[in-house]
């Protein structure tokens, strides 16, 4: 079964959370992207949140394509209801 992933564009840089997309579908099967957004705060550092206890060697292949901090969702954001993990891409 497919881990389906939301995106948000944590960055005030155009597109980027399209970019990720396209590197994360063409790198890694199991996964599917049901969102893509902007998210409320800018971040400067790519966090990927487990909104659904998702297994650990799924976020280990995201996070080695996409170095990103696992963590919980931040204040103010609102995790999207279809998505088992999320991604908020920051500035690096």
């Amino acid at each position: 079964m497919k881990i389906k992933l939301a995106i948000y564009n944590g960055t005030k840089i155009k597109g980027l959370a399209r970019k990720k997309e396209d590197l994360i579908l063409a790198s890694i099967d199991n996964i599917d992207v049901v969102a893509t957004d902007n998210s409320i705060n800018d971040y400067n550092k790519n966090l990927i949140i487990n909104l659904k206890k998702v297994n650990n060697s799924v976020i280990q292949q995201l996070n080695k394509l996409i170095p990103a901090k696992v963590t919980t969702l931040p204040e103010g954001e609102t995790a999207p209801s279809n998505a088992d993990l999320l991604l908020i891409t920051g500035k690096e």
